[in-house]
């Protein structure tokens, strides 16, 4: 049988803190999935991302309402944006409207408008 582990990562409302956001050395699996809620602002949510993606071998991006929070009068065009921007960021994968495979499992995400 065939075991995949991820750390579960969310909440991290990273400009909350007054320190850098660093994740080095604190992985405990191969994987993992961002739930949500980590940034409002998209270059800090950028950064970290880039941060969790040189700690993993592959991370899954699950956007949150924060991630929305200064964009909610054109949702859709929030989602376009996150993707553009996240699809450039090495070994990190924007679930939204999007399919991931991992250890041979598919991670499909579908869009909530």
């Amino acid at each position: 049988m065939m075991q995949m582990t991820f750390d579960l990562i969310s909440d991290l409302h990273v400009e909350t803190w007054n320190d850098a956001f660093d994740w080095s050395g604190r992985a405990t699996s191969t994987y993992a999935v961002v739930a949500g809620d980590i940034a409002k602002d998209r270059n800090i949510l950028v950064q970290c991302l880039q941060n969790l993606g040189r700690s993993y071998q592959a991370v899954v991006d699950v956007d949150g309402n924060d991630e929305h929070k200064t964009h909610m009068d054109n949702l859709s065009g929030s989602y376009k944006d996150l993707f553009r921007k996240i699809n450039k960021i090495h070994n990190v994968v924007y679930l939204q409207d999007n399919l991931v495979v991992v250890v041979g499992v598919a991670k499909i995400g579908r869009a909530h408008v």
